[in-house]
């Protein structure tokens, strides 16, 4: 997987019209590019092992492992802060990273020196098919 800024997915190797699959080799893997972990969240991964082996060694449906996998892919936010709120002492910079989902309506309060922010943790689940 390689993010990028393309609209839409890419997928690099070599198409195997018997497994309707990409395949690769050590040398030349399946690449897929696009807007792939281009966001900070929780990335669900369902994943079947259909052959083993060589390409064409099939193992039976109902004999394929299952994998079912998660990935926390952090998003970072970078703003300065002023302590007593004018602006009069130097900003502190301040990072905020979340692993399961953006931090929304980050704010510092100088009387109280407490930050507060929002996370509207998005439950769906994102499939992503090439």
């Amino acid at each position: 997987m390689k993010p990028s800024d393309a609209e839409s997915i890419t997928v690099y190797g070599e198409p195997d019209p018997i497994l309707q699959a990409f395949t690769g080799t050590d040398r030349n893997p399946v690449i897929a590019t696009g807007p792939i972990f281009s966001e900070g969240g929780l990335y669900h991964f369902l994943m079947r092992v259909t052959t083993i082996d060589f390409d064409r060694s099939l193992i039976p449906d109902a004999k394929q492992p299952e994998y079912d996998g998660w990935l926390s892919i952090g998003a970072v936010n970078n703003q300065q802060v002023s302590l007593n709120g004018d602006g009069s002492k130097k900003p502190i910079p301040v990072q905020t990273i979340s692993y399961y989902d953006e931090l929304k309506d980050l704010s510092f309060d100088p009387s109280t020196k407490e930050m507060q922010f929002a996370m509207p943790f998005d439950w769906k689940i994102l499939i992503l098919s090439f």
